[in-house]
């Protein structure tokens, strides 16, 4: 068996255990935070990788107006970025 002696005082078998003899009240809410902190990075990875698909969806949808040629020039650009907040705010650009 792999036991793991940790600095509070008390033996784990194995991380993913029910911890053995020892301070039971203080093993307990060890193991039960122990049991939380695995959940929220289970969360947190699966958040991540949503995040990855969809940047990487967003990415390949840029690329794809590139090669259709849906662009915006980019001097139309600065003219309307300029133009905000001004008494002649020129219309966002589109596509052409």
């Amino acid at each position: 068996m792999d036991w793991k002696l940790l600095e509070f005082g008390f033996t784990l078998q194995r991380m993913d255990t029910a911890p053995l003899p020892g301070d039971g009240a203080l093993a307990a809410r060890f193991a039960e935070e122990v049991e939380e902190q695995c959940r929220r990075a289970r969360e947190i990875d699966a958040q991540s990788s949503d995040a990855t698909a969809r940047r990487r969806q967003r990415t390949l949808s840029a690329l794809a107006d590139v090669d259709a040629g849906r662009l915006i020039d980019d001097e139309a650009m600065e003219a309307w970025a300029d133009s905000l907040g001004t008494d002649r705010e020129l219309p966002a650009p589109q596509a052409g």
